[in-house]
């Protein structure tokens, strides 16, 4: 079994819902999209962020909005 692919992407899109093969970068989050479905299939948009764990980098940045 394959834990970790070295991990490089800062963005990720998923067609359908399967999550297979987003070697995305440890912390995720989801960015909201006005389009949800392309057909039937749902769709899932991720970027990744730095750990907040402590000082400077552990401060939220409010100008960058979450949606695509």
């Amino acid at each position: 079994m394959v834990e970790d692919l070295c991990a490089q992407a800062t963005l990720g899109m998923d067609i359908g819902g399967t999550l297979i093969g987003m070697h995305l970068h440890p912390v995720v989050v989801p960015v909201h999209s006005s389009l949800r479905n392309i057909g039937e299939a749902t769709l899932i948009l991720a970027k990744s962020r730095p750990k907040y764990v402590g000082g400077p980098r552990a401060q939220y940045i409010h100008d960058e909005p979450a949606h695509a």
